[in-house]
């Protein structure tokens, strides 16, 4: 079976994490350029961290799976969603330009079968070793794929569930900071909210750190109008929570925490209403 390519994208070469100790050869250790990345894509799929995979550098690929298997895209944001995902037989991927890096990886469950060179599947381009009959990837080029199994599940194998959930937060909530500044500057109020419950769920659900009084505040918060979004911040440290709200419903807010809060726990919560600064600035000398 094989992955056959529509469009190879700006330079899409097979790397696995090199072939280091053969410089007095005159043979360079090639291998990905972001290894972490290509590590963490073949743990997604259930892969041995350093399996071939492909790297794609400012344009990603467009490719034809001639059977179900797993996938996930790691790296460089625009074409990456640190995810695995199952793909259909026939199913076609198109991973698009590169955003916030260079490079990207596309891991298939099982590796990209292709000849070892001194220990390595890495594609050296200069001296035409390794890889893909050395060269990058064209259209038309069929990649072929080891048999096994395509049908299960590589997450539950690839990590520990509660590392995986953990892993899962932090990957995602390094895009919703960049999400959440870009929503910020663009007056989008109601974006920055919703990133903001959407962090909270991941908070308490996968990485696991909120605390019932946490989770009560942020939900009063989420309910009285005028409060766009909530998430706890501090947590490990004592904990408390943040909540976006409109300036003249500030008040408001803040009384309807209180209320519920005391109902539920017995005492009504410090709460201090305050307005944004310009925050941190580069500094010119």
């Amino acid at each position: 079976m094989s992955v056959v390519v529509v469009e190879p994208g700006f330079l899409t070469t097979v790397q696995d994490l090199g072939r280091p100790g053969h410089a007095a050869l005159g043979v360079s250790a090639a291998g990905a350029a972001d290894p972490i990345a290509l590590r963490c894509g073949n743990r997604l799929v259930g892969n041995d961290p350093g399996a071939p995979a492909l790297e794609m550098t400012l344009v990603g690929a467009t490719l034809r799976f001639e059977r179900a298997t797993w996938i996930a895209t790691t790296g460089a944001t625009g074409s990456a969603d640190w995810k695995a995902r199952r793909v259909g037989d026939g199913e076609t991927v198109a991973c698009g330009p590169c955003r916030g890096g260079a490079r990207a990886y596309l891991c298939v469950r099982g590796g990209i079968d292709v000849p070892r060179v001194l220990g390595s599947a890495s594609t050296h381009l200069a001296t035409r070793l390794g890889g893909f009959a050395g060269r990058a990837l064209r259209a038309g080029d069929r990649i072929a794929l080891p048999e096994g199994e395509a049908g299960v599940a590589p997450l539950e194998r690839a990590l520990d569930p509660t590392l995986l959930r953990r892993v899962r937060h932090v990957i995602r909530e390094n895009a919703r900071v960049d999400a959440f500044r870009a929503a910020a500057l663009a007056g989008d109020l109601a974006r920055a909210g919703a990133l903001l419950r959407e962090g909270m769920r991941s908070l308490r659900d996968d990485y696991a750190v909120s605390v019932p009084e946490l989770d009560l505040l942020c939900a009063l918060g989420d309910a009285a109008p005028g409060c766009h979004g909530s998430r706890l911040t501090g947590a490990g440290f004592g904990g408390c929570t943040l909540h976006l709200v409109e300036p003249d419903a500030s008040a408001e807010v803040a009384r309807e925490i209180a209320l519920g809060f005391a109902e539920r726990f017995g005492r009504e919560p410090p709460i201090w209403c305050v307005r944004p600064s310009d925050g941190a600035q580069d500094l010119v000398l």
